[in-house]
């Protein structure tokens, strides 16, 4: 599955998902330990901008929840939260981006992930205007 988001800087930005296998119609539920990576870079070769594992934050509070774990008849849900912190530090741009499952049962590799969703982060600044 492939997906945009528009993520305005200086504002927090929330989405959310359902995970469906590559057929896009088959629910892809997720295992009691597996975890959500979110990654979302300018390039391939460099270190991602953002990076969110769930159970974690970033500091300024930034998070990939796993809402529900999904079952064979639904999807795994999720939602992303990009803080208004972390999105006033992204440059403005297009960013490579993916979400990535990392799959407890997989042993070696510790921590193995498998892509899930590749698409694009689109940063854009604000508009003029805020009330406040």
């Amino acid at each position: 599955m492939s997906y945009v988001l528009n993520v305005y800087r200086g504002r927090t930005n929330v989405f959310t998902g359902s995970l469906y296998k590559t057929d896009g119609l088959s629910p892809a539920p997720l295992a009691d330990g597996d975890k959500l990576r979110f990654k979302a870079g300018l390039s391939d070769a460099g270190a991602p901008a953002l990076d969110l594992v769930s159970g974690g934050a970033t500091a300024a509070g930034s998070t990939v929840t796993i809402t529900d774990r999904g079952s064979p008849s639904a999807p795994a849900q999720y939602t992303i939260e990009i803080a208004e912190a972390d999105a006033a530090l992204l440059a403005a741009g297009v960013y490579d981006a993916e979400l990535l499952v990392v799959d407890s049962t997989i042993s070696a590799p510790t921590n193995a992930t498998k892509q899930v969703e590749v698409g694009v982060l689109c940063v854009l600044d604000q508009q003029a205007g805020n009330v406040g």
